[in-house]
């Protein structure tokens, strides 16, 4: 079969063939790499930036226990307590801007998220009214209040912990996939990158040998035999299409040409 095509046309399938091996290295490691870049996109962009803002919550509701307490001790006439009451306002507001496309970060939990959701609003509600009796100089009444909104702030402050810990504990193994991922696929890559260049040369000098060197090689003994007289001898490769058998062709036309000579010669 090889003896049928081109010496160009061996050549140029062995560089193909390489070539294919190169490509596919090439197509897997992009593969690899796009995987990889995605997952370490989504742990920074949206599980970073979530366990920051869970935190930020926990913060706010502890703040806003804090400034009606302070609004309290310092009581209405103080400037520190008009300071207080827009801290509140702000912690609020920035709370509520917190929740604000979470649940788009952590699909996987919404139901934690809604519920902690619930417990901000809920912490709202006593927040406006204990900051009014502050205000009116009823400490006592404020005081009620904060017995009730205190659980609420600890509460949350505990499960906002809870989700905290569960997301880097999914951002550290994922971390760790990952990067197993990452060593596992460059071994991968390395592997079948020396493996397909062993396969590639064992083929290419199996081709070299039996459709290029080895017939070229079995040519120059035939000529070699002819030239020292011997015209008994079979020239190998005529039936070929490739430049091989050319070669042969023109072999067999000297051995042709020797023979009638030394007939020719026998007959004088």
């Amino acid at each position: 079969m090889l003896g049928n095509i081109k010496i160009g046309a061996k050549i140029g399938a062995l560089v193909v063939a390489v070539s294919a091996v190169g490509v596919g290295a090439s197509v897997y490691s992009r593969s690899v790499i796009e995987t990889i870049d995605y997952d370490y996109n989504n742990l920074t962009h949206n599980v970073d930036k979530a366990i920051l803002s869970t935190a930020r919550m926990n913060r706010v509701a502890n703040c806003l226990g804090y400034s009606i307490y302070r609004a309290i001790t310092y009581g209405p006439t103080d400037p520190q307590t008009q300071k207080s009451v827009d801290l509140a306002h702000t912690d609020i507001q920035l709370g509520l801007k917190l929740f604000e496309g979470i649940n788009e970060k952590l699909p996987d939990h919404v139901a934690e998220l809604n519920d902690l959701k619930q417990s901000f609003d809920k912490i709202i509600s006593y927040v406006q009214p204990a900051l009014d009796a502050a205000l009116a100089d009823d400490d006592e009444k404020a005081k009620q209040i904060m017995a009730v909104a205190d659980p609420l702030i600890t509460d949350f402050a505990t499960k906002t912990y809870t989700l905290n810990t569960a997301l880097e504990a999914r951002g550290n193994q994922r971390s760790d996939e990952l990067s197993a991922m990452s060593q596992s696929s460059s071994t991968t890559l390395l592997v079948g990158s020396l493996a397909a260049a062993i396969i590639g040369l064992i083929a290419a000098m199996l081709v070299t040998s039996k459709g290029i060197t080895g017939p070229i090689e079995r040519l120059r003994k035939a000529m070699s035999e002819l030239a020292g007289g011997k015209l008994d001898i079979e020239i190998e490769g005529k039936s070929q299409k490739d430049e091989v058998g050319a070669m042969a062709r023109a072999v067999q036309i000297f051995k042709d040409a020797a023979i009638e000579k030394q007939h020719a010669d026998a007959e004088a």
